[in-house]
This record gives structure tokens, C-alpha cells and sequence, in this order.
């Protein structure tokens, strides 16, 4: 099963960050096994009917702050060869459901515009844009360490935070 996931969320990652290297079968598993105290985390999934294979991902994450009762996190996730055949709303129906049961009435989602099946989707079923953010990535075999070393007059000491073991989750 989670060969199935991780092949399904590496080929979605490859669509939408095409140099970054593949994650191995254990990191995905690692993350999905992980309790994060702070988020209830529920996931379904959509089987080929033929072979089994997992061919989709629904996730919905609570975020359990307080900051925002109203406010459930979600992905959906569909193999490229498996789009336009209803999948998406399927998970996503699941999604809502219970958003819905847990008293939820506003889902945000995360959407890459260099994968073209996520914008269409969200287009298709209403979503309207809100936060327009961008992806920055730093080769550290890039960057001048003198010009990170350099002080300047208006020096701040920098210390490390020490979290509560049960908040530093992932």
C-alpha cells in the first residue's frame, strides 16, 4: 500500500517540481505513520478496479490551534493517466463530508500551476484563489558564505528555539 502512495506522490511531485529527486518509499511512509498532536490527519483513497493500485489520494488535515474553527486543510491527489474520470470529485465528496461532520466551512488547498490538473480541477468545482505564493529553492553549493558571514551594524543575537517534544512534530 504505501508503494502504491509513493509512487502515486512522487509522480504528482515530479509534474510539479521536476528537478527535485524522488522521495523514497520509507519517507513517505515515515510521514503518513507520524502523528502530528497538533493536526487530525484523514486520508482516503481511489483503487483501480483492475490491478488495485492506488490511483488517487484525498487528505484533510484539523488543525487543532484554535486559531481558525472553520478552517480544514485538504489535498487530492490523481495519477495524470486517471484525471477527467471523476476521481477528484469523489475524494473530494469524501472531503467535504467531513468537513462537513466536523463542523468545517471553509477548505483551503495548495495548488502548484506546474502541475495543469490542479488548477483546472479547483477551476472546474468553484474554488476561487485566494494566497498566490512562490516556491524559492537555494543550492547551498550557491551561496556565497561570505555574504551570509558578513556583519553589518545592526547585529541580532540568533538562538536556537527549543521546542515542547510533543509540538515538534512534523
Amino acid at each position: 500500500e504505501y508503494i502504491d502512495v509513493n509512487a502515486l506522490r512522487n509522480a504528482l511531485r515530479h509534474e510539479a517540481l521536476p528537478e527535485d529527486p524522488l522521495w523514497p518509499v520509507e519517507e513517505d511512509k515515515r510521514r503518513l505513520q507520524t502523528r502530528n498532536p497538533a493536526k487530525d490527519t484523514t486520508a482516503w483513497t481511489a483503487v483501480e478496479t483492475t490491478g488495485g493500485r492506488i490511483v488517487g489520494l484525498g487528505l484533510a488535515d484539523i488543525f487543532l490551534t484554535g486559531d481558525n474553527p472553520n478552517l480544514m486543510w485538504f489535498d487530492v491527489s490523481v495519477l495524470p493517466d486517471f484525471r477527467r474520470q471523476g476521481i477528484g470529485r469523489r475524494l473530494l465528496t469524501k472531503i467535504a463530508e467531513h468537513a462537513h461532520t466536523r463542523g468545517r466551512s471553509l477548505l483551503t488547498v495548495e495548488c502548484h500551476d506546474q502541475a495543469p490538473g490542479g488548477p483546472a480541477f479547483l477551476m472546474r468545482i468553484g474554488a476561487a484563489q485566494g494566497l498566490a505564493e512562490a516556491i524559492n529553492q537555494v543550492r547551498l553549493a550557491d551561496v556565497d558564505i561570505r555574504l551570509v558571514n558578513e556583519e553589518t551594524d545592526d547585529v541580532h543575537q540568533v538562538h536556537r528555539l527549543r521546542l515542547h517534544p510533543q509540538l515538534a512534530g512534523d
